[in-house]
């Protein structure tokens, strides 16, 4: 019943543009519809093939779930991929938090919020996600004079064009103050922290309704 709510709010959402014109939003409500229509399409297509564990093989690769062109906007394809790289990252380059709001289905890629994105909420959500990513083994780890990344930072490069000095000044700006020194004082940086397990998108609690699977209610 849950995943039947998900795929409702998933066709809404795509369906929000035949609707109301997107350059009627503000830039902040913008980035929060692409947001929210990309992870719920996350959560819709690993429902379809849970209780699988590892999702390295779904994500990655040329037929990944991240580049199928499995989202419809009118007549239009779109692939996950597309949303992040060809929309968001090409209308707002220099929006690097936004990279923190993809939600990608395992333990080693950022966190799903527990509510949906809003013009209102957005810098305060993204920014939570970046700090609760970049202080989390998951994202980062010290290790002498080497300082290991998520791997994630890599598939995510192009928001960092000088990868280790961009990469570096990035992390400085939302690591602990405890290891803003471990990462001044490595000598490598190295995107070698991987975690491909399937997340518990439900969490410690659930929290039922089914409100937005109406499409006024899914844009809101």
């Amino acid at each position: 019943q849950m995943a039947a709510v998900i795929s409702k709010i998933r066709l809404s959402l795509e369906a929000v543009p035949s609707e109301i014109p997107l350059n009627a939003l503000s830039k902040k409500e913008q980035i929060a519809y692409w947001l929210n229509l990309y992870n719920v399409v996350v959560i819709d297509e690993i429902n379809k093939i849970y209780p699988k564990k590892n999702l390295e093989d779904v994500i990655t690769g040329a037929d990944g779930l991240l580049a199928r062109k499995i989202i419809s906007i009118g007549e239009m394809k779109l692939s996950l991929n597309d949303i992040q790289f060809g929309v968001l990252q090409q209308k707002y380059p220099d929006e690097v938090l936004v990279m923190y709001g993809f939600y990608q289905g395992y333990i080693g890629s950022p966190s799903l919020r527990k509510y949906a994105y809003t013009g209102a909420n957005l810098n305060r959500s993204l920014q939570f996600n970046a700090n609760d990513f970049i202080n989390t083994n998951r994202g980062t780890y010290p290790n002498g004079k080497t300082f290991r990344v998520s791997s994630f930072y890599q598939r995510n490069a192009s928001y960092f064009p000088d990868f280790t000095v961009d990469l570096r000044n990035h992390l400085r700006e939302y690591l602990r103050e405890d290891e803003i020194p471990l990462l001044e004082n490595a000598q490598v940086l190295v995107a070698d922290i991987n975690d491909w397990t399937v997340t518990d998108i439900y969490g410690t609690s659930r929290n039922y309704g089914g409100g937005a699977a109406t499409n006024d209610a899914a844009l809101l």
